[in-house]
């Protein structure tokens, strides 16, 4: 069985009881997309895994400017 990554994203700063809990990685809201793209690239890369970052076109058009 392959194991899924499970990744923690809230405003509540509990890290430790995430991790705790089986995410592989916690994050502490607001942050940056690319520092969520980089997390998940991390673990993937970590798990000998390929993978791609896709951001919906919508995303980059609001975001102008």
């Amino acid at each position: 069985m392959n194991e899924i990554p499970v990744f923690g994203s809230t405003a509540l700063d509990e890290r430790e009881k995430g991790i705790s809990l089986g995410d592989n990685d916690y994050l502490v809201k607001p942050y940056k997309p690319s520092h969520l793209s980089k997390v998940i690239m991390h673990t993937l890369l970590s798990n000998g895994k390929q993978g791609h970052i896709l951001v919906p076109q919508t995303f980059h058009e609001e975001n102008k400017g």
